[in-house]
């Protein structure tokens, strides 16, 4: 698989995150035993992946991923994207970023590192109160 091709996969993949229809997009290219880390968990293979974006799938409706820029270097492709969403229980919408790196070999993701904005999606979602950051530093 060439650097270009890694991008685009990756791209391609990211973004069907939120395709309700597209479940066979996000799990073709996991490898059996792909170890994923981000968004609180720590994850493995694909069951896990599937069980963490049915996870959000269920929380997020519409959920949106646009990858925002990415740089491939050997077999790690890495970037940011942004999820925008709306959450179905209190019908709030959402926009944050994360930043990704995927492990690819042989055509396939053997590891992901993820690192979501939880402040931004809690303060989003009214569950931070950002009243109590000055308490950090009293």
């Amino acid at each position: 698989m060439t650097e270009v091709s890694r991008e685009e996969a990756t791209r391609y993949w990211l973004g069907s995150y939120g395709d309700r229809a597209g479940s066979s997009r996000t799990i073709e290219p996991i490898h059996p035993n792909c170890e994923f880390l981000g968004w609180g968990r720590t994850v493995q293979g694909k069951a896990g992946w599937m069980k963490t974006r049915e996870q959000f799938l269920a929380a997020f409706d519409p959920l949106e991923v646009t990858v925002v820029d990415l740089t491939c270097s050997l077999e790690v492709v890495s970037g940011h994207a942004r999820l925008a969403a709306k959450h179905r229980r209190s019908q709030r919408e959402v926009d944050v970023f994360f930043s990704f790196f995927v492990r690819w070999h042989d055509g396939q993701i053997i590891w992901m590192r993820s690192l979501l904005d939880t402040s931004s999606l809690l303060a989003q979602l009214n569950l931070l109160d950002l009243k109590r950051w000055d308490a950090i530093f009293e």
